[in-house]
């Protein structure tokens, strides 16, 4: 494993410069990987269409004295979409949200506990397309690291915490090739510790990467 080095510590103050004029976004066409969906075929061959349901999820970046960190969960086995992989905390927009940053804030707290009040909205990434037909904002948001959390078992296994700095390495970024209905696609996958994130999770790293170093 790659180590972590002090030249990719950044300060809170630098991660909320970097944010501070961005917009959350739940159009189409933002998408930060529309283009890689044009001509992708679905499982019946046929190409996907532009409709897609509407989701968030919240990056929460972890304040302490000594480092930022960001929390990461681990999903329940029992569940049958993506069970026990890596993710952050959000969810389908339903109709009671009153925006789409309400969804990343009702999910956050029905899945680990963070509650409105404990958390710092800091800004906005380019939402997502993921191969599960919905289009993700992600909202990124300050928390302290004191928050006690109250895993909801049914959808959380666990939750963990990853610092910045190992996220902004490039060593710490990995290629592997995946097969989806018959084509090809290089995905990022990053390892930490004993966990594997990849898929919409490290997209959404790679997005925040992009944005801070910037």
């Amino acid at each position: 494993m790659a180590s972590i080095v002090s030249s990719y510590e950044l300060t809170q103050e630098i991660v909320r410069s970097r944010l501070i004029d961005t917009k959350a976004s739940t159009h189409i066409d933002d998408a930060y990987n529309y283009k890689d969906f044009k001509n992708f075929p679905d499982n019946n061959g046929s190409l996907f269409s532009d409709t897609f349901s509407l989701a968030s999820v919240l990056v929460p970046i972890v304040k302490n004295s000594k480092s930022l960190k960001v929390l990461f969960t681990k999903r329940s086995k029992i569940l049958g979409d993506h069970p026990g992989e890596v993710s952050f905390p959000g969810g389908r927009m339903n109709k009671d949200d009153k925006n789409i940053c309400s969804t990343a804030v009702r999910e956050t707290y029905e899945e680990v506990g963070i509650k409105r009040n404990q958390m710092e909205i800091i800004g906005f990434l380019d939402p997502i397309i993921t191969i599960s037909g919905f289009l993700v904002t992600p909202i990124v948001a300050f928390i302290d690291d004191h928050i006690k959390y109250v895993i909801d078992e049914i959808e959380v296994e666990s939750v963990f915490e990853v610092p910045l700095s190992f996220l902004l390495n490039p060593e710490n970024k990995h290629k592997s090739n995946r097969v989806f209905n018959g084509k090809n696609f290089l995905v990022t996958e990053y390892f930490y510790e004993k966990y594997k994130i990849w898929g919409a999770t490290a997209m959404i790293i790679l997005l925040l990467k992009n944005l801070l170093k910037n």
